[in-house]
């Protein structure tokens, strides 16, 4: 049964990096959040699943915030038998922005396993955080 499920997972996964393929480098986003404030969107993360773009790493996300906002951050889990959380911050200044692309693929267990992530923004030091945990974004991870 799980060798049958796998399967299918690893079918489903092989499609959609074939689909995603064919997609330019500027569309290279297999999902991705984005947050706005006051009708501007100060941070963004976008998530390439499997190889679909190499030069950041296998299975890599980009995070991007706005010069102004004191940090956006990404939190990722995985959920299989070893269950993995983690996250990434950046940190703009008043005057630049802050982008940071990373791999996650050396913490994945499995191929074709499920991601989850959501996106943080914190505008100012003394303001709160504003999460997207209550809707993630899931993607796969192969």
């Amino acid at each position: 049964m799980r060798r049958t499920i796998r399967r299918s997972l690893t079918m489903i996964a092989v499609t959609v990096g074939l689909v995603a393929g064919t997609l330019t480098p500027a569309n290279a986003a297999t999902s991705s959040i984005s947050m706005a404030m006051s009708g501007k969107t100060v941070a963004i993360v976008w998530y390439n699943a499997g190889t679909h773009n190499m030069s950041k790493g296998r299975n890599s996300f980009t995070l991007r915030a706005v010069a102004g906002i004191y940090n956006a951050r990404v939190f990722w889990e995985f959920w299989s038998t070893n269950d993995i959380e983690d996250y990434e911050n950046v940190w703009p200044s008043s005057t630049s922005a802050a982008e940071k692309s990373f791999s996650v693929w050396n913490k994945a267990q499995s191929p074709a396993m499920p991601i989850y992530y959501y996106l943080c923004v914190r505008p100012k030091v003394t303001d709160t955080e504003t999460c997207t945990r209550s809707n993630p974004k899931q993607d796969w991870v192969w």
